[in-house]
């Protein structure tokens, strides 16, 4: 795109962006870090050195797309499920994925087959997700994909391949004990808590609540231990301690449930 194209090549090149949002959203991060000045253009030669100053700004070019290709693509499949998820009119579980930042009721999953409405673009990035090379982070996008949509066994099993596949444990506890991906661990916890076994929830949820301090997994946290009430009691401090989210329904929730452990019924 910087003049050095011609022809047919030059066409073809233009009609691929065009078409292919991955490779526009590459060659759009490269320009932008060209102008910043992270990387420099490579400068017009002429005489004989040209063909081996093209080869060069290819071969430069090729690093910096397979250096930037997975993140990228990755940063995406992420955020087009989550961006699908928002749409929806309840949130999938009582416990918090890292992504959830809007406050939606929860409604039980279990046993439910009547299929929400707006859910269709859930299932279509869950489609697309699916069909790309499996990697921890394309499994962590599926798996929430999947939680989504009242899929609990297809969830777990997604998030636990990406945790073996980031540790290399030879197993799920394991991989709890190795892991130092805060987000991934925090949505084990939802998918235990939601789908079982619940036994694994605060064993994630408070792995990752070592690494990491957000509203999310304090929140989790706190959920997946109200079965003890005296370790959940101090775990909602801690989430109302950091809570920053815009929405006060979450906080308003936390004080309730701080409140109900606080001062059980009799």
């Amino acid at each position: 795109m910087d003049g050095r194209l011609g022809g047919a090549a030059r066409r073809e090149v233009i009609h691929h962006l065009a078409t292919c949002d991955e490779c526009r959203s590459v060659f759009q991060t490269v320009t932008d870090l060209q102008k910043a000045g992270e990387i420099e253009a490579p400068n017009v030669v002429h005489g004989g050195f040209r063909w081996y100053v093209a080869i060069a700004a290819a071969a430069a070019a090729a690093v910096v797309i397979a250096f930037f290709y997975a993140p990228l693509r990755d940063w995406w499949d992420m955020r087009t499920v989550v961006k699908a998820c928002e749409k929806m009119e309840f949130r999938p579980s009582q416990a918090r994925l890292i992504a959830d930042s809007s406050y939606r009721k929860t409604k039980t999953l279990r046993g439910d087959k009547q299929e929400d409405p707006k859910s269709v673009d859930v299932q279509i990035a869950a489609a697309e997700i699916a069909e790309k090379a499996p990697s921890p982070a394309r499994d962590h996008s599926l798996g929430i994909a999947y939680l989504q949509l009242k899929k609990g066994n297809e969830a777990r099993t997604q998030l636990e391949s990406a945790l073996i596949a980031e540790t290399g444990a030879p197993d799920v506890g394991q991989g709890i004990d190795r892991c130092t991906n805060a987000a991934l661990l925090n949505d084990l916890a939802v998918v235990y808590q939601t789908w079982g076994p619940a036994t694994l929830a605060p064993k994630a949820a408070q792995r990752a609540w070592s690494l990491k301090h957000t509203p999310q997994i304090a929140w989790t946290r706190a959920l997946v231990l109200e079965s003890n009430p005296k370790q959940a009691i101090q775990a909602w401090r801690d989430y109302l301690a950091i809570d920053k989210d815009k929405d006060p329904r979450w906080r308003e929730e936390a004080q309730q449930r701080l409140e109900n452990l606080e001062h059980p019924l009799q």
